[in-house]
């Protein structure tokens, strides 16, 4: 991925990124930002547990 690509990959999931900022920074360091990103995104959108007396309950 090039670093614009990585650039519009980070503001797709932080809208509040610039991308002059972002820019300052080097292709790897923006790489693992990226990286970091998915990480939190991904543990946003697991299920949350639930406690074995209400997993089969019906609501």
């Amino acid at each position: 991925m090039t670093k614009r690509e990585i650039i519009d990959r980070i503001m797709e999931i932080n809208s509040s990124a610039r991308p002059e900022f972002l820019a300052t920074f080097s292709q790897e360091s923006l790489q693992e930002y990226l990286e970091h990103l998915a990480e939190v995104l991904a543990e946003q959108h697991e299920p949350a547990f639930l406690e074995p007396a209400l997993a089969g309950a019906v609501i």
